[in-house]
């Protein structure tokens, strides 16, 4: 089974920090979570468990929603084309 993400933020700069959600260590209310990206996974980040659990419902809800919405556009008869610079499109 794959191993569940969520995007956190880094606590420096303001970006964001892919990190698995299973974690490492478990101190109170905080939890130690390991970095999921590529070349980064020698990091760690803690964090609040009721954050990573929030997070990670709202993961599930949007992909509830973008699956439901595909399968809408599915249903009127539309196909799902990548563009020449990357993106996608229904047409």
């Amino acid at each position: 089974m794959k191993r569940q993400t969520v995007r956190l933020p880094d606590g420096f700069s303001g970006d964001t920090v892919l990190c698995f959600t299973d974690p490492l260590e478990i101190d109170g209310d905080m939890v130690k979570l390991q970095v999921a990206e590529p070349g980064r996974g020698h990091l760690f980040r803690w964090e609040l468990r009721s954050l990573v659990i929030a997070k990670e419902k709202a993961r599930i809800r949007h992909n509830a929603a973008r699956r439901e919405r595909d399968q809408a556009m599915r249903d009127m008869g539309l196909k799902r084309v990548r563009g020449a610079l990357g993106g996608v499109y229904w047409e």
